[in-house]
């Protein structure tokens, strides 16, 4: 009995000791420098691996060769249920230690990178990572495959050390830069293709957001006729391009368009055009053909033109109005042509401004005036009203119209006076009634102080025009209960401003109390206005509407009324 006591216990103590000799070479194995380049790349692919690369990039009992091995390899791990967890990793979880990143038993528990640690480790990574940004990409996918770049791992983990918010992962600026510069051409390279892949964790935009202007410098060069993603480089360039950069870019574009305009881009397409035709089953005779082929045509012009418009430059600025001055060009084309210099008129290019009124004076088409003055409004006022006044003498009393329309949406109240004398000394031609309830409605939206304290001298005095239009805030905001503010001007004898035959005039309004009943009136005096158009309209309006209508500023809803026409049905 005592000798089988005895050989237990000997059994026992020697499997304590086999026990302690095992745990001390598991310690040593990673904690020593028992790892070498073959665990680095086992552990890349076992379930337990990052926490063991982790260890030995944290562990300064390793070489620093290794450590920097082992943190290259938590960057090539492949994804796990999608997420690049190796690079996460690598700098949440071991080069700065985020605490909402480390799990229990990590081990950024036992140990931290000192700073000096960090950037010494740093200065021997980042230049293997830059070596594998400047590698070739992956020669075109087969057709239906998609050919992986290797290279979006270390564009991720480079993006995510200079990014990342809670510490400066490298402090070192010269590496900083050229980190930065050695992503700049890596995004240059093979753009379109790296742009649009979606197995990379950052996307292009928030790279060259992050790296600034620089880093889309080279982004004009990619812009060419047979660019897949032109409209997505416009966007790049327009929110985070220098002045230089965009104006290479305007130039492109313009070459481009000017292509796509042109009967080249035609003969170009129209084999492609017949082969989705004959692969559609489609036999077309060439009238269809012709048809297909112009539509096709606009349809590449105007996608061009939005990227135009989102860049804008000088190159651009001056192409577009020489089309949309241009007679032989089409109205749409034109139309769209001065849609893309939304925001892009040089306020201080003296020639774009004038070239800009010179078309909105011009004979062309209404929807390309119309355009024109859109553009027109988002000048400064002190650039716009001299040359707006102009229009003013104008025998087309719709030209006037809008020009004014466009006066007094740049206005506030101090400018009524201006206006109106404006108004009152110069619309001595074809001045129409539609005009005076257009200019009403635009007058009673005005801000900063009492508009109808302005109007009201102007309502008793002065030029036939201007107290029209003053009067027709009543149209606009009188209501009921306000009657008795039209009284006085009832029987009013100023003559109405008179218009020749062809000019399209209206100076009549409709009276009565129901619409089968109602008389056309003429209205050939300031009273004639008030008591068969602006009293009629009063009567019907109850003031808390009136009261709305004012606090809402839907005064406006009045304006585009006015401006089709002649009101009658409100009347």
């Amino acid at each position: 009995m005592t000798t089988i006591k005895r050989h237990a216990h000997k059994a026992t103590s020697a499997g304590r000791v086999a026990a302690a000799f095992l745990a001390l070479t598991s310690a040593f194995a990673l904690t020593g420098c028992a790892a070498n380049d073959a665990d680095l790349a086992r552990w890349e692919t076992t379930l337990g691996g990052p926490k063991r690369l982790s260890a030995v990039v944290l562990f300064d009992k390793y070489p620093r060769s290794l450590r920097v091995q082992a943190a290259m390899s938590l960057v090539n791990m492949k994804p796990r249920k999608g997420k690049h967890i190796g690079i996460e990793r690598l700098i949440k979880g071991t080069l700065v230690c985020d605490p909402l990143f480390v799990r229990s038993g990590e081990a950024c528990n036992k140990t931290e990178l000192s700073p000096n640690a960090r950037a010494a480790i740093l200065a021997d990574l980042v230049p293997l990572i830059i070596e594998q940004l400047g590698k070739e990409p992956p020669p075109p996918a087969q057709k239906g495959q998609v050919a992986p770049d290797p290279s979006f791992k270390f564009k991720d983990a480079a993006y995510l050390m200079l990014s990342y918010e809670k510490t400066q992962v490298i402090a070192d600026q010269a590496l900083r830069k050229q980190l930065s510069a050695a992503l700049t051409s890596w995004a240059m390279t093979d753009f379109e293709r790296r742009l649009n892949d979606k197995n990379q964790a950052f996307g292009m935009e928030q790279l060259l957001r992050h790296i600034g202007p620089s880093s889309v410098a080279g982004l004009p060069q990619q812009m060419t006729k047979n660019s897949r993603n032109l409209a997505k480089m416009a966007d790049l360039v327009a929110k985070i391009a220098d002045k230089d950069t965009r104006e290479a870019a305007s130039t492109r574009l313009v070459d481009i368009v000017k292509h796509v305009s042109s009967e080249a881009w035609r003969k170009e397409k129209l084999p492609d055009l017949k082969e989705a035709n004959r692969k559609a089953g489609f036999d077309p005779t060439d009238k269809q053909l012709g048809k297909q082929l112009a539509d096709f045509q606009n349809e590449s012009v105007t996608r061009v033109y939005a990227s135009m418009k989102k860049v804008g430059g000088s190159a651009v600025v001056s192409y577009c109005l020489e089309v949309a001055a241009n007679k032989k060009v089409a109205k749409k084309r034109r139309q769209t042509a001065l849609a893309a210099l939304e925001g892009h008129i040089d306020r201080k290019n003296t020639k774009q401004i004038d070239d800009l009124f010179a078309i909105a004076k011009s004979d062309a088409p209404p929807e390309v005036v119309d355009q024109a003055f859109r553009r027109i409004r988002e000048l400064p006022r002190d650039k716009a009203v001299g040359k707006l006044y102009g229009f003013f003498e104008s025998e087309n009393w719709k030209l006037r119209r809008l020009a004014a329309a466009t006066v007094l949406q740049m206005s506030t109240v101090k400018h009524i006076d201006e206006f109106l004398e404006q108004l009152g000394a110069k619309a001595e031609k074809n001045f129409n009634l539609p005009e005076a309830i257009t200019y009403g409605a635009y007058l009673a939206a005005l801000k900063e102080g009492d508009v109808l304290g302005a109007l009201k001298p102007h309502m008793a005095k002065g030029p036939v025009q201007a107290r029209m239009a003053a009067l027709s805030y009543y149209y606009e905001l009188g209501d009921n209960k306000t009657l008795g503010a039209i009284g006085p001007f009832e029987n009013d004898t100023q003559k109405a401003p008179t218009c020749d035959d062809d000019a399209g005039c209206d100076w009549t309004c409709l009276v009565g109390p129901g619409e089968k009943k109602k008389t056309a009136k003429d209205v050939k005096t300031v009273g004639d206005f008030v008591q068969y158009c602006i009293k009629p309209k009063m009567s019907r309006t109850d003031p808390a509407d009136s009261k709305k209508k004012k606090e809402n500023g839907s005064a406006k809803k009045g304006k585009s009324q006015g401006e089709q026409g002649s009101d009658k049905k409100d009347k």
